[in-house]
């Protein structure tokens, strides 16, 4: 063996005991490790709910954005939650209504129709309802008339049945008192009369209403507005002033007062 060689073996086992030995990597820390798999996660779920989304149409091809609007906003959050399967009507109106709201109404169609087969609105006949508010944003406002005259007739007899029927049904019934929907119907009506002019049936309708509810100073502004067509402008007056004392300083019961000319 030449001096060379006794020279360079030192070398040689100092660079195989270097090897021998590993550095500790950032994986063989117990923080970084449990950081790292909470990441994961959060890419799992993300990518779930973008799944989820695709499924309901909210983003799809050509739609690279989020979210903008509170309708589009309702839309995405509802509409993952009727694709994960809810039985929730509630959660299936607010789907349905953001559908409308975004103007998807062969969505909308095919939204009304899937409840139905999902989920029970005998009580509330709630999908008879979306189906009028569909038709009136359609501007289809006979057909909304006509469906919401279903609805109340429907919920009516609903109601009717649980009377009826006595026992636990009977008190429940009488405890919780007809769907807030049969009133929901009723405007729904009165909003369709006045689209089409026909004011003297608006006026109708918010009479009814307001019956069960004379406190909605929305419906009383309503009702005075329509007054207003009729000619009938002391009742007009008498709706606005009514609306000033639950909202004061009511800016459109302002605007109705000065249109016909009363004092403040």
């Amino acid at each position: 063996m030449s001096e060379t060689d006794f020279a360079q073996e030192p070398q040689s086992d100092d660079l195989s005991s270097k090897r021998a030995v590993r550095r500790p990597g950032v994986f063989d820390d117990p923080v970084v490790r449990t950081m790292s798999y909470v990441a994961s996660g959060l890419v799992i779920l993300f990518l779930v709910a973008i799944v989820s989304v695709m499924i309901t149409g909210v983003v799809g091809a050509g739609n690279n954005r989020g979210p903008r609007t509170l309708a589009e906003k309702n839309l995405l959050v509802s509409g993952t939650e009727v694709a994960n399967g809810t039985a929730d009507v509630n959660v299936w109106n607010e789907y349905i209504s953001s559908l409308i709201g975004v103007g998807e109404y062969g969505r909308a169609r095919r939204a009304i129709e899937d409840g139905r087969s999902t989920v029970d609105d005998s009580i509330g006949a709630d999908f008879t309802l979306a189906e009028a508010r569909l038709l009136s944003a359609q501007g289809k406002y006979n057909e909304a008339i006509a469906a919401a005259d279903k609805a109340m007739t429907q919920i009516q007899e609903s109601y009717d049945g649980r009377i009826a029927a006595g026992g636990e049904s009977a008190r429940v019934a009488n405890l919780d008192g007809m769907s807030d929907n049969f009133g929901v119907a009723i405007l729904i009506k009165a909003y369709a009369y006045r689209d089409l002019g026909e004011w003297d049936q608006a006026i109708e309708q918010y009479d009814i209403y307001l019956k069960d509810d004379s406190t909605a100073a929305d419906i009383l502004i309503d009702r005075g507005n329509a007054h207003i067509k009729v000619g009938n402008e002391d009742a007009a007056e008498k709706d606005f002033r009514a609306a000033l004392k639950f909202i004061p300083n009511s800016a459109e019961a302002i605007a109705g007062l000065d249109a016909i000319g009363a004092k403040r």
